[in-house]
């Protein structure tokens, strides 16, 4: 099942009031901006689901190592926004989880989450890009 964007589908909405304003290309310039920004969303979905099911093993170091591998020759820059990738999602966790998403599957994740998040602070998920 797709997921819509929140932020696309909010755009939209949108978009549509503003439409009687708009010229034929203004119009379709925007919605080509927006399809383009929903394609960007799918390919992040679909990076979660392929990394989920490389951990989705009973033992997974052969994934984790060819992982690691991979992400060790990367350009150093896309090293850098793809730990920025892993602090945000660290973020969402710590901020997110509630006692009532949280079982003894994912205890100890928040907890560590929250200990990461309180030791960097509420700066610590953006990287300067150098």
């Amino acid at each position: 099942m797709k997921i819509r964007d929140p932020e696309v589908q909010e755009r939209e909405t949108q978009l549509l009031k503003e439409e009687d304003n708009l010229t034929k290309e203004q119009f379709q310039n925007r919605i080509e901006y927006l399809n383009s920004q929903q394609k960007r969303f799918d390919e992040g979905v679909d990076l979660a689901e392929k990394l989920t099911n490389l951990v989705n093993v009973m033992s997974n170091d052969d994934g984790v190592r060819g992982f690691i591998a991979g992400m060790s020759r990367s350009h150093r820059t896309l090293q850098q926004s793809s730990f920025a990738l892993f602090l945000q999602w660290t973020y969402w966790i710590a901020e997110k989880y509630t006692n009532n998403d949280i079982d003894l599957r994912n205890q100890y994740m928040v907890e560590r989450a929250k200990d990461i998040v309180k030791a960097l602070g509420p700066y610590g998920k953006s990287l300067p890009l150098i």
